[in-house]
């Protein structure tokens, strides 16, 4: 799954701007609440910095368990949590950005 719009015009492949870094989105689903964290790496996988921190880091409550049989409400919940991705990652990057979702077990 990719996060977001294409960085391509039509016959073309993604907009590239070298030496920029690319990003992760991981989204973790806990009991208590529900967490976005977004990466930045160079292309040695190595992590940049994002503004002064290595991540950037949102948390919405109560967790996605909280819904169990309401899928939109669980989907409303995430939101600002897609919201908080979205004004990190550089929209010319949306399209090759991966986006997990985890859970903890316990």
């Amino acid at each position: 799954m990719v996060l977001g719009r294409k960085g391509s015009t039509a016959g073309e492949g993604p907009v590239q701007f070298p030496g920029v870094g690319k990003y992760a989105v991981i989204f973790d689903a806990g009991s208590t609440g529900t967490r976005v964290h977004v990466f930045k790496f160079d292309n040695k996988m190595d992590l940049l910095e994002i503004g002064d921190d290595i991540e950037v880091f949102a948390k919405v409550s109560p967790g996605l368990s909280s819904f169990s049989g309401r899928p939109k409400e669980a989907a409303k919940s995430m939101i600002p949590l897609l919201d908080k991705a979205n004004s990190v990652v550089p929209w010319w990057q949306m399209n090759r950005t991966p986006l997990k979702l985890g859970r903890r077990l316990g």
